[in-house]
């Protein structure tokens, strides 16, 4: 650890460099520098070329490398390190997702890249494949030469092999590349299969997630432990003998000379697999020792008819150590034969533990690497009868990885094996279909073994047993399961490799179409999958990859699927660059001064206007969308005709938007307003039918989404919509998009509205969605100018490509001249040929030369003499005056074109406009986006039935919703039956009668304001406790709702009265809080310290107040005492309170009506009063007038008061959630002062929470039951 050192530093030295500058200042300064950085640098296009700097500067790097359109394409690690390196140094990893981004045909209209491999699919979860990666130099590569480790596939990049790929499909090899050292990571499988690559290389693999089970490709540095890598079965192998032609021995004088093939056969394959299992080898010798019998046989036999019976010796051994039997060892004493068997992968004195498979081997047919096998396993193989199992024993670890690739090629699947205490591995074969493999394809060399092996493969015949390691097929069975209920498909097994073969026929029958293609594509592909168990960091290590001519890019390694990308201009990014040079458009340095790069690209394709563009900057944003080349180009062309012309022509010519994936266009005043102002949004949507089953039942088919949009986020949407219960009705949801085509369905259950689901989807998901487009651009190159109409997109075009033209025809009428002044000179010494000629000769040297030749008048200029001079005295007299002059006129005439064009504003902009339809009729296409009228959208709303409900709220917070004719009428008196159910502990807090229409409005006691539709409080029954309203609004931590009230609608006359438990009141106009409020809510009132909100109400503008205290007091006045305030206001005081009083409830009501006033105690009295005895007071600050007699025990305080008529009905709620509908007219008038009547009936530990009026037509029955019973 470093230790502080004390510095001592005059104080001079600390403020000799100190600016004095205000904070503010400085901050201003270099935060605007750093925006317009930003802007210039990264975000916002410039509205000539429509680029970003990126965006160009990747372009850039393409034309330095010449990688046009009909060349070849080049591997993006090179195109990103050189745009890099050169142009952008902010990194490889910043630069790849612009190239994959200008190469993805979902993102732009016209892509400019034209891609190679993976570039990722509409799906944000698709990624594109990485720009490099690579795998060690020990990965054996399955090609039309063998298994070839890819360090040793070639020594240059050009190649020609073919190799296996995804599907089992053969594909041509170009290009190999040796990418250097890199930081690698090592994968690991169940049964010891394994890769090491690049932390960015993908492999394939097999995935169940989000609902959908199929093949996606994951880099290294994704995957996961339980994840499931891919492999193949299959392998291909040379179809013919390994030449041996180039690597036999010259025997010398000290040398014995034996025979040598020409070829690598099967015989040679023998000796070689009987070395490594039983023999050994050394610069002068290689050996065998094996008991009398068949692999003896077959060795000698080998050695017989490759090297000569005369060419070995042999030797009869008598037992030794353990062993009760003679022994016979064959030796060959040949250093050359020994040279060569090195030179073909054998490591001479190696001992057992690193022993491998030579790599001739590797790289020969298939019957010759099956000859070595079955020596090799003869010699350390074994069939256990005991446990079913073929094996092969070694020390060497390398040889086994080998062998299990080799195998797999044979579709052998194996697993691996340690016993530490012998340090031994075993290769297992198990299951009957891999051991009948071994059989049919590889076998014993001896009539024992393979009599053994005959004894195991019937056992398991017997046992119909299948292999104890890892090969089934993973997830098919749980996804099957989880989308079919059908009950062989439920109750059978059929993951296990085998049993699913088996179980194809059956599957197809059990399953509908959709889900047995998922069954046929697994069969097809026969792979075999891997769960990986290990990933470690493998340090840096040289890696290398190879380039594969297909759309997938992908080879087979190691037996793994991999994969990866190239990429080169496409036609319409040819038209980008093809006029680009310092000549055409300016260059300025690049970042350190070493190369220059263009400010703009020359850009013969209106690329902003076609492709669209979308970025952010510091205070400013910008998103464009994309159009129709050809109704592009006949737009330039028709402003550059009339550059006055009207929106409607303008729309007549490209009437909206083209997005780069096939949807609707609802409608044209989005398009008419970003037109005109650069700023709208244009609403788009999806391709969907209403299809029904025979069963009757319906289901939404999606076929296609709008731009931006993807399958997996669209079910995903669903999945949410129905998790949070704002889409009922969905029974299942199936995404079927395969490489035919998008198709998504959505069933609906039979009693659920179609239309109303289908109304939902749209509003809540992306299958119709809103493009808002804000033309925010750089002009000029530096000047941000936002809300750009089309019209000025399209002059800035036109002007850049008549400054491009301009400049063009200038440079190459300045070249022309140059040249027409050279044809000059040179035709005008033609007919003195011979007189130059000796001037030249006689010259004593070229400067000398170079002036006579002006000075005696041959030529005119130094430029004509020196073009003179260049040529060699030989070809002066072979000049072709004819071609000169045929060169000269057509330069001149070249010439008069050129100065007439850029004299002439007009036919320059003509010629724009021509070359833009030449482009579009030449690479141009159809609309792919359909423009249809504006959809009329019914609200969900319209689509619910209005009904009366009651809506009640518990103390802990739990709400739901009611039909109202759920409470029955009681008489009075009677003990009502339980409306709101919670906890034990919990309690009743509130009722409120209203609509499902209704704006159900939520006061908190902080004093903040929430709103819900009445359909949007979920349903319950009677009996259940509904859901709390944390998950119906977002109330921050310690507020509780205060208080509810319902009204039809916020843009209506009248005003809000507000009432706290300290007595203050404030009215407010109930448009002020007509505002689209979010789920956090809004402030209502301002809220003093230990005071709350308990009451709300709304009046007229003209009506009285009444306020009515817990001990009895009553005020009343009108409302006009209360001056209307804003909502961001609190309340002042609304009555005097007496100590330990507060207020129970609030009354409003119309000055000139005669209503009466119904007051609740807590032990459920009631008394109803003519509201006239309650005299105004004139004013607020008043203690009030007594409103009943006395509070006793027995009655209890006042808990709440309503004004009601002769007519009405009431609904009271107890704590415990006992709800009782009772008549007013039930209730008879008494005085001011009296004391009240039985209401409800309320039981021991129960009290009255509170009361409200409902509407007497709705479901009136009368019922003098007494509580019903329900299990709490």
């Amino acid at each position: 650890m470093r230790k502080n050192k004390t510095v001592e530093v005059e104080a001079s030295t600390l403020t000799d460099h100190v600016i004095d500058k205000e904070f503010t200042d400085l901050l201003d300064e270099r935060f605007t520098n750093y925006a317009f950085a930003v802007m210039e640098d990264r975000a916002l296009p410039d509205a000539r070329d429509g680029l970003k700097p990126s965006q160009r500067r990747t372009l850039v790097a393409m034309d330095d490398l010449n990688l046009r359109s009909t060349g070849k394409t080049k591997k993006c690690a090179k195109i990103c390190g050189d745009v890099s390196g050169n142009y952008h140094p902010h990194g490889e990893a910043v630069v790849y997702p612009t190239l994959v981004r200008m190469a993805q045909d979902w993102s732009l209209r016209y892509p400019l890249i034209s891609p190679q491999g993976n570039f990722g699919s509409p799906a944000p979860e698709d990624k594109p494949a990485a720009m490099r990666y690579c795998l060690t130099a020990d990965a054996l590569v399955y090609t039309n030469k063998g298994l070839v480790r890819i360090d040793k596939i070639s020594s240059q990049e050009d190649i020609d092999i073919t190799v296996l790929s995804a599907g089992n499909k053969l594909n041509k090899s170009s290009k190999w590349f040796d990418c250097g050292p890199h930081p690698t990571i090592k994968i690991t499988t169940t049964d010891n299969f394994s890769v090491t690559g690049t932390h960015n290389h993908p492999v394939l693999t097999y995935n169940y997630e989000n609902g959908k089970v199929g093949y996606d490709w994951k880099l290294l540095s994704e995957i996961k432990e339980n994840d499931y890598i891919v492999l193949s079965r299959k392998s291909i192998y040379p179809t013919e003998y390994f030449d041996l032609t180039p690597y036999k021995p010259e025997f010398g004088p000290n040398n014995k000379i034996v025979n040598v093939p020409d070829v690598i056969d099967e015989n040679i394959a023998t000796i070689m697999g009987s070395i490594v299992s039983e023999g050994w080898i050394d610069s002068k010798r290689f050996g065998f020792a094996n008991l009398h019998g068949d692999l003896l046989d077959a060795f000698t036999f080998a050695l017989d008819n490759t090297f000569g019976q005369d060419a070995y010796h042999k030797f009869e051994r008598e037992p030794v150590g353990w062993s009760k039997n003679p022994y016979v060892t064959i030796e060959m004493h040949n250093a050359k034969i020994c040279e060569m068997f090195s030179k073909l992968g054998f490591d001479l004195g190696i001992k057992s533990k690193d022993k491998s498979i030579p790599w001739v081997i590797l790289q020969s047919p298939k019957s010759v690497v099956s000859s070595f096998l079955s020596a090799l396993y003869e010699g350390d193989g074994s069939a256990e009868i005991n446990t079913n199992v073929v094996s092969y024993n070694t020390k060497s670890k390398i040889l086994c990885n080998q062998l299990q690739v080799v195998l797999l090629g044979f579709g052998i699947t194996t697993k691996l094996s340690y016993s530490e205490s012998k340090d031994i591995y075993k290769v297992l074969i198990t299951g009957k279909n891999d051991i009948n493999n071994f059989r049919s394809e590889i076998n014993f060399v001896s009539a024992r073994k393979q009599s053994l092996l005959n004894i195991i493969i019937d056992s398991l015949s017997e046992k119909n047993n299948s292999a104890v390691h890892g090969d089934y097929i993973p997830h098919v069975s749980n996804y099957l399961r989880d989308n079919t209920r059908n009950r062989w498909v439920v109750s059978n097994n059929f993951d296990r490799y085998n049993n699913f073969k088996q179980s194809v026929p059956q599957l197809k029958q059990n399953l509908s179409e959709e889900l047995f293609k998922v069954v046929e594509e697994l069969d097809n592909d026969n792979y075999f999958y891997q769960k990986v168990v290990k990933i470690e960091d493998a340090g840096i290590q040289n890696v290398y990859s190879v380039k594969v001519d297909s759309d997938c890019h992908s080879f087979v390694a190691n037996g793994i699927v991999n994969h990866n990308t190239e990429s080169k201009f496409s036609v319409f990014g040819d038209q980008m660059v093809s006029e680009l040079s310092n000549q055409v458009v300016d260059y300025i340095s690049n970042y350190n001064d070493e190369m220059m790069e263009p400010t703009v690209l020359p850009s013969l394709l209106p690329n902003l206007i076609v492709n669209g563009c979308s970025g952010i900057a510091v205070g400013w944003a910008t998103s464009m969308a994309p159009h129709n080349l050809r109704e592009t180009a006949n737009l330039i062309a028709a402003y550059i005709k009339n550059p006055n012309i009207s929106l409607a022509e303008m729309m007549e010519i490209m009437p909206g938007p083209d997005f780069p994936l096939k949807c609707k266009i609802l409608g044209n005043e989005g398009v008419k307003n970003y037109f005109t102002t650069g700023r709208g949004s244009v609403q788009i949507e999806g391709y969907y039918s209403m299809e029904q089953e025979k069963n009757g039942q319906h289901y939404i088919k999606v076929t296609a989404l709008p731009y931006g949009g993807s399958a997996e986020g669209f079910c995903r949407e669903i999945k949410e919509l129905v998790e949070s219960k704002k889409l009922d009705g969905i029974t299942n949801l199936k995404n079927l998009t395969n490489k035919r085509g998008m198709d998504i369905r959505v069933w609906i259950h039979k009693t659920t509205n179609s239309n109303l689901i289908l109304n939902l989807i749209l509003k809540h998901t992306c299958l119709r969605t809103n493009f808002s487009i804000n033309s925010t651009v750089l002009l000029d190159g530096k000047k941000v100018v936002e809300n750009v109409p089309m019209l000025k997109l399209v002059d800035t075009f036109v002007i850049h490509r008549k400054e491009v033209l301009t400049r063009k025809f200038n440079a190459e009428l300045d070249k022309n001249n140059r040249r027409i002044h050279i044809l000059d000179g040179l035709i005008g010494i033609t007919a003195k040929i011979d007189s130059v000629i000796k001037l030249i000769r006689e010259a004593d040297d070229r400067n000398v030369a170079q002036q006579e030749l002006i000075t005696q008048g041959f030529v005119t200029s130094l430029e004509q003499s020196d073009a003179v001079l260049r040529i060699t005295l030989g070809n002066l007299t072979k000049l072709d005056t004819a071609g000169m002059k045929d060169e000269f006129d057509k330069l001149t005439k070249r010439n008069e074109w050129l100065v007439d064009i850029l004299g002439s504003d007009r036919k320059l902009s003509n010629l724009v406009s021509r070359e833009q339809l030449e482009l579009a009729e030449k690479i141009g296409d159809d609309r792919r986006c359909e423009i249809v009228e504006s959809a009329v959208s019914m609200s969900t709303e319209d689509m619910i039935r209005e009904e009366q409900i009651v809506v009640s709220l518990s103390k802990d917070g739990y709400v739901k919703r009611v039909p109202s004719g759920t409470f029955k009428a009681q008489n009075r008196g009677g003990k009502g039956v339980i409306g709101v159910k919670g906890r034990e502990e919990d309690e009743a807090s509130d009722i409120f009668y209203g609509s499902t229409h209704d704006y159900f409005l939520f006061f908190s006691k902080c004093g903040n304001l929430y709103k819900k539709k009445g359909y949007e409080i979920p349903v319950g029954s009677r009996t259940s406790k509904g859901i709390h309203l944390n998950n119906l609004l977002e109330l921050p931590q310690g507020d509780e709702i205060a208080c509810t009230l319902n009204i039809k609608s916020l843009d209506v006359d009248g005003y809000f009265i507000m009432i706290t438990k300290n007595g203050l009141i404030k009215r407010s106009e109930i448009r002020e809080y007509n505002i689209n409020l979010r789920k956090k809510g809004t402030k209502a009132i301002i809220i003093n310290e230990g005071d709350e909100l308990k009451f709300v109400s709304t009046t007229s503008g003209t009506e009285d107040v009444m306020l009515i205290t817990t001990n009895g007091m009553a005020v009343r006045y009108s409302e006009d005492l209360v001056r209307a305030v804003g909502k961001n206001s609190q309340g002042v005081k609304a009555m005097i309170l007496r100590d330990r009083d507060s207020i129970a409830s609030m009354i409003t009501f119309d000055k000139d009506a005669d209503p009466s006033v119904l007051i609740i105690t807590s032990m459920g009295y009631g008394k109803r009063t003519d509201a006239s005895l309650y005299r105004s007071s004139g004013g607020r600050a008043v203690k009030g007038i007594k409103t009943i007699d006395s509070i006793t025990t027995r009655n209890g305080n006042i808990v709440c008061a309503v004004s009601v008529t002769e007519d009405d009905e009431i609904l009271v709620l107890t704590t415990k959630g006992l709800v009782q509908r009772t008549r007013v007219s039930d209730l008879r008038l008494k005085g001011r002062a009296g004391m009240g009547v039985k209401v409800i009936t309320v039981n021991d530990g129960d009290a009255v929470q509170s009361v409200i009026k409902v509407d007497k037509t709705e479901d009136f029955n009368s019922d003098n039951e007494e509580n019903i019973e329900v299990n709490v």
